[in-house]
C-alpha cells in the first residue's frame, strides 16, 4: 500500500514501513527520489485493508491492530483501547468526519455483524459500534458550498436500504 504523508510517501508491506522524501525528478525527467527508509519493521501493513492520511499522520492496520504513522515517521500503537476489537477483522475503510472531531474504521469480519471504531481526535479516545448487519461500506457525504447537514450513510449487504447517521 502506499499513502501520501505531510512529509514523506509511506510504503507499506506486509512486514515493513518505508518513507520516501524529496521531490523526484523535475518535469523533464532530471534528478531522483530517494532511497526508500525504512521506519518500521515488523509492522507492515494487512494487505487490502485501508489507510488514511490525516493531519495526524497516517493511519493504518498492521497484525496487532490500528497503528499511526506520525509525520515526523515514528510508528505509534493507536489502538490498544479496540485491539480486542478488531482482533483479525480487516479494516474495510476509514472515514473522517471532522464536524464530529471522529474517524471512524469500518471492520469486516470473516463471517457475522460489522463492527465501526469510532477514534475521537479532540478526547484521542474510542468508542465501539456493534452494528448488526454486515456493512458492504460507509461514506462520509455533505453538499457542496460546506453545509452543516454532514452525514454518514451506510450500506448494508442485509437490505437495499441505506442506513443514515448523522
Amino acid at each position: 500500500a502506499v499513502e501520501s504523508g505531510m512529509n514523506f510517501l509511506a510504503i507499506f508491506t506486509r512486514d515493513a514501513v518505508f518513507a520516501v522524501a524529496g521531490d523526484g525528478p523535475n518535469a523533464i525527467g532530471q534528478g531522483a527520489f530517494a532511497q526508500p527508509a525504512l521506519v518500521a519493521n515488523g509492522q507492515g501493513a494487512v494487505p487490502g485493508s485501508a489507510h488514511l492520511s490525516h493531519a495526524f499522520g497516517v493511519f493504518y492496520q498492521a497484525d496487532r491492530g490500528i497503528y499511526l504513522l506520525t509525520p515526523n515517521a515514528q510508528v505509534q500503537y493507536v489502538g490498544a483501547a479496540v485491539e480486542d476489537t478488531v482482533g483479525t477483522k480487516t479494516i474495510k475503510s476509514i472515514d473522517v468526519f471532522d464536524h464530529n472531531n471522529e474517524i471512524r474504521f469500518l471492520l469486516q469480519p470473516d463471517s457475522g455483524n460489522s463492527v465501526i471504531c469510532c477514534f475521537n481526535t479532540f478526547y484521542k479516545l474510542w468508542s465501539v459500534w456493534q452494528l448488526h448487519e454486515t456493512i458492504v461500506d460507509q461514506i462520509n457525504y455533505s453538499t457542496t458550498g460546506g453545509s452543516a447537514d454532514n452525514t454518514h450513510f451506510i450500506l448494508s449487504n442485509a437490505s437495499p436500504e441505506m442506513i443514515l447517521q448523522v
